[in-house]
This record gives C-alpha cells, structure tokens and sequence, in this order.
C-alpha cells in the first residue's frame, strides 16, 4: 500500500519540510502520494507532480481551505487513510497541530520527530531532550509519522510529471475559525528546518563572549 504524505505550503510554493517528509517515505514505501489542500492550489499540484519520489498528486481545493485551521484538516485525512499503509508529516508546527488529531480520529497511535527509519514499522527518535534515541515499534494497521526535516535530505524536482487527482471538500467542523495570521520576517533560518543550530546560552555571560568564544 502507498504512503500518504500532507503538503505543507504557503499558497505559493511547497515548503522544503515537505520534500524532506517524502524522502523519509520513500525509503519505506514503493509509492508516495502528496496531498495538498487549499484554494486555488493549481499551481502547488503542478509543483508537486514534478518532485522526484511522488507517485501521485492529489488535491482538495476550496474556499473553506483559503486559510485552513487543523480542526478542518484532520477529517479530511482522516477519511482517506484506510487507503494508506502510513500518513507522514514533517515534524513542524503545522504536522505536530493536525496528525495528533488525525490519530485521535483514527485512535491510532502516532510516532513523532522521526529521525530514521528503520524499516516500515520501526523508527528512530530522540528522547530526553536530543540526548538519548529510542528505537520504536509500532504495529498499528496506519502507520502515522512526524519526521524530522533536518534529518532527511529534501527530494529534488524531476523531468517527468505525476497524475493528479481532486478530491472533494467536506463541511467545516465548526470547531475553529480562522481570524488573522501574523508572520515575523526574519533573515535568519526556520529553526525546524536549519540544519545546525549554535546556541551560547548563559554559560558565556555576553554577546561579547559568543563573538569571542562561538563565532570568531
């Protein structure tokens, strides 16, 4: 059976947590769909149908998703997971808020920040804050993933394009409502998806010290 993987974007492009999710299934399954949900989301299909390890593009595309809370998004995978061996996301803000939802939908458990695969149904995470990894089994009939994006190398575009399909949008759930989004711009890198991380914490006393001591 495939693995279903939930397209993370921004209504523009396909953020680099999602590539890095599907070079995770693809190293446990022979066949990866991408699902993207939004509103006027052709262009997202487009890119996605072009990215090496997709098998097959599908896409919910409504108003309702303009501006898509989790509460709205999990009954939607949820309903279609029976046709899946696994769902993955990336271990971002947006994966950690839907797929526990997704699990308590489903009452399946999930398996977060996975650093490795093992094979299809053993992982590897951290445990007591990055010191330790735990080797784990799940044997759940859907496998459900969060994975790590700085683990795994980003899928690149390829030459070819993959099928896509519409699927049809469901009513709201009615438990949340979207009301603004505020975005911080930063020139530095997203933190979940930065590959190295220096931190000089208190021990160094001053910014002076970090210059000195961290980044001469």
């Amino acid at each position: 059976m495939p693995t279903l993987i939930i397209a993370e974007h921004d209504n523009q492009t396909l953020r680099s947590a999602t590539r890095s999710a599907i070079t995770a299934a693809d190293q446990f399954s022979e066949s990866v769909d991408l699902l993207i949900i939004g509103h006027n989301v052709g262009a997202l299909a487009e890119q996605g149908a072009r990215l090496n390890g997709v098998t097959r593009v599908r896409v919910i595309d409504d108003a309702l998703y303009a501006n898509p809370v989790a509460e709205d998004l999990a009954p939607l995978v949820a309903g279609i997971a029976s046709q899946y061996r696994a769902v993955v996301t990336a271990a971002t803000s947006f994966g950690k808020n839907l797929l526990p939802r997704v699990a308590a939908l489903l009452d399946l458990d999930m398996v977060s920040d996975v650093t490795a695969i093992i094979d299809a149904s053993t992982y590897l995470r951290p445990i007591y804050a990055g010191n330790l990894n735990a080797k784990v089994r799940n044997d759940s009939a859907i496998k459900l993933l969060t994975v790590r994006p700085t683990a795994f190398e980003a899928t690149q575009d390829r030459d070819t394009v993959s099928p896509i399909e519409t699927l049809a949008a469901q009513a709201s759930t009615d438990l949340a409502r979207w009301i603004s989004t505020e975005i911080q711009k930063s020139d530095r890198p997203e933190l979940s998806t930065a590959r190295v991380v220096v931190s000089g914490g208190r021990s160094l006393g001053s910014a002076e010290k970090f210059q000195e001591v961290i980044a001469p």
